[in-house]
């Protein structure tokens, strides 16, 4: 069976939940794709189409802007659930969360742009309204190219910071997606500049450049993300379950503790010494972890049972000494 390296910590569990959107983009790229190929085989061949068969250009530029902002909203999921391993994922959850609904509305405006364009086009409706529209367009496809390509920069930046963590591991098939949308985001940037803000006359060879520059990125990328969205086996999980019920007992501990330290300052009972923690801790060794830790734990291994009450106790005797 291949091997994989999975995140350590809690977040072996939370980056699951960042693949909700995955089939969504694979649907709407493969899509897109359906239909460019249907394009390209009738222009080609010089078929006589119908005027309403334009409109599906508008559904090609939808689904490629669909599958582009699921593609990145995924990235930044995976990056915040790193970075909540590490403690540190307030800043980039609050950043992440306004850069993807600002390229979310850039591309339903643009989109709108481009879908108003085509209808006047087809009504024939000449003059400055089309012009106005097309040319708007334009700009807020460059102003979305701009702000994903500053994305993938500042996602590449935090896996490379993620890096040099010793405690953390960063997945093979994630950095190769950061790699690769930076490819991908640079390419499509200088295209909708250079040819299309800047209006360059683009030879032909651009645009099979382009669809090579976004095309084969594209496969690697959601291949990697359908390797980093398999299952969490329970081997794997263990740690991540006993990260957390080893904070959660911190919190049950500290919380005791507090309360212990009030009472024997009120006049009720003294704080225990550290043979009375040992030997409260013989009589009940789950009493400083949840509740539900019992049930969760019914199914592990002894050795995993062992390793993680040998870390609680460490957990709780230090708390002690520092009280």
């Amino acid at each position: 069976m291949h091997k994989r390296r999975t995140y350590d910590g809690e977040d072996a569990l939370l980056r699951q939940r960042a693949f909700g959107l995955l089939g969504y983009s694979l649907v709407a790229l493969l899509w897109y794709y359906v239909l460019r190929i249907i394009h390209l085989a009738i222009a080609e061949t010089r078929a006589r189409i119908t005027a309403a068969y334009f409109l599906t250009y508008i559904l090609t530029y939808g689904l490629l802007t669909f599958a582009n902002v699921c593609a990145i909203a995924i990235a930044c999921r995976i990056s915040h659930f790193q970075l909540t391993y590490l403690g540190k994922s307030r800043t980039w959850g609050l950043a992440s969360r306004c850069q993807l609904t600002a390229l979310a509305a850039l591309g339903l405006y643009s989109f709108a742009m481009y879908a108003a364009t085509w209808f006047l086009t087809l009504q024939n409706v000449q003059g400055s309204v089309q012009g106005t529209f097309a040319i708007l367009q334009i700009k807020l496809d460059a102003a979305f190219e701009i702000l994903y390509l500053v994305t993938v920069i500042l996602l590449s930046i935090l896996a490379l910071l993620n890096l040099g963590c010793k405690s953390f591991k960063v997945d093979f098939y994630f950095l190769a997606v950061i790699v690769l949308l930076l490819i991908r985001s640079a390419a499509d940037t200088h295209i909708v500049l250079k040819y299309g803000l800047h209006k360059h006359i683009a030879a032909k060879k651009v645009r099979a450049v382009e669809e090579v520059l976004y095309g084969l990125p594209s496969v690697v990328i959601y291949y990697s993300l359908e390797r980093l969205s398999l299952p969490v086996s329970l081997l794997e999980l263990y740690p991540a379950i006993r990260s957390k019920l080893l904070r959660q007992g911190r919190a049950v501990i500290r919380k005791d503790f507090n309360r212990r330290r009030v009472d024997a300052a009120n006049g009720g009972p003294a704080l225990p010494n550290r043979a009375e923690i040992l030997q409260e801790i013989e009589q009940r060794p789950l009493a400083y972890l949840p509740i539900s830790t019992q049930s969760v734990m019914s199914e592990w291994p002894p050795v995993d049972v062992q390793l993680l009450l040998s870390k609680h106790y460490e957990d709780l005797l230090m708390r002690y000494e520092n009280i």
